[in-house]
């Protein structure tokens, strides 16, 4: 068999998306070299990159060369993977609307969202977005869709971004202290094209709330670590210093096995352990004591005042009670917790100053009718 190599000729196409077009954008893929033939003004009109890059001000090379061009359309090649992405986003740009697509999966929409933030055209698609996104949107907070918050972000979808990072600062947690950010089924928590400054405000405001949980739980141990002849907070008649030293003898076993407190008592600290789990598992895990003292309060039910399978530990009404279950700090600890929780917000594109969003409480293309004003002469 001959061992002469076989020559292949590269495939080429040209794509005349803008017959006039003074600029010809080219594409090297595996699969062959696009050619697309645009107007400059155009793409400098859509992209704040395209306008730094082909601009009639711009002193890039490209533009100065542009300027200098003799009638044939002057190349620019791009360094792109996807010339198909990039057609679609240029057909969207020269307003060929019968050229785009109306239906996506959710790999192409992942290609348009890098397409767009690499030059910064997510207003220019604005209108297309909801439809691209429409058969897509029910996976948005299911697990192993990390994508979605770089997609939100290059697209500019404001409220699709609250809604996964808020997941993500409450599922999130690492699986050893070298890990990348998991979510639920161990899945990554965000997409390695995801701006760094998002990843990090997610991280930062994770360690936040877990730091917030873990003060509420510690709070309890100096409030019952009282010293001698301090008044007890035992709220029974007798008012008992045996109910404190239970309480707080609960506590810091509790806490000394889930490592909030160090296994001699003392200042409450930190444990590497404490800060991989998610804020998710860190609230049913101090939800869950199993604490014999407490477990009494638990479970029984407040007669008269309440009905037969109604907890005290829920209810303010424990205060009613005969007995030491009005000494109950669970009502106060969990409602500590609910507070916490219920204040996480997600992250805001208005956040980022990369970001140009449109002023709060408009959308995108919610202009007025009438945007001008006649004057007199």
């Amino acid at each position: 068999m001959s061992d002469e190599k076989k020559t292949i000729r590269r495939q080429c196409a040209t794509i005349e998306i803008a017959p006039e077009g003074d600029v010809i954008l080219e594409v090297e893929s595996p699969t062959g070299t696009a050619r697309f033939r645009v107007l400059s003004s155009v793409l400098c009109l859509a992209s704040p990159v395209f306008r730094v890059m082909l601009g009639r001000n711009s002193n890039f090379k490209e533009a100065c060369e542009l300027r200098n061009s003799d009638s044939a359309p002057y190349v620019v090649p791009l360094d792109e993977s996807d010339p198909g992405a990039l057609a679609v986003i240029l057909n969207v740009f020269h307003l060929r609307n019968d050229h785009v697509p109306k239906t996506v999966s959710f790999a192409n929409l992942y290609k348009l969202a890098v397409i767009c933030d690499k030059y910064d055209c997510a207003t220019a698609v604005a209108l297309w977005v909801p439809i691209w996104t429409g058969g897509s949107i029910s996976s948005v907070l299911q697990p192993g869709n990390g994508k979605w918050l770089f997609i939100a972000w290059a697209l500019k979808i404001e409220h699709i971004f609250a809604e996964v990072s808020k997941k993500i600062v409450l599922e999130g947690f690492y699986s050893d202290p070298n890990s990348a950010l998991l979510t639920t089924g161990g899945f990554p928590a965000v997409d390695t094209d995801t701006p760094e400054v998002v990843v990090e405000e997610i991280i930062q405001r994770r360690k936040q709330t877990i730091r917030s949980m873990l003060n509420v739980a510690t709070s309890f141990l100096q409030r019952y670590y009282h010293n001698p002849g301090d008044k007890p907070r035992c709220r029974h008649l007798v008012r008992s210093d045996q109910c404190d030293m239970m309480i707080l003898g609960s506590l810091i076993k509790v806490f000394q096995s889930m490592k909030i407190i160090p296994p001699g008592f003392g200042t409450p600290y930190k444990q590497e352990e404490m800060w991989l789990e998610s804020v998710t598992s860190l609230d049913a895990a101090l939800r869950g004591f199993q604490l014999h003292f407490l477990q009494v309060v638990r479970d029984k039910p407040c007669k008269p005042n309440h009905y037969d399978n109604t907890k005290c530990y829920i209810h303010g009404a424990v205060l009613k009670c005969g007995d030491h279950t009005k000494c109950s700090f669970l009502p106060e600890f969990y409602m500590g917790l609910d507070s916490i929780k219920s204040g996480v917000q997600g992250l805001s594109l208005y956040d980022f100053k990369s970001r140009q969003m449109p002023p709060k409480g408009e959308s995108q293309g919610g202009a007025p009718w009438e945007t001008f004003q006649f004057m007199g002469i």
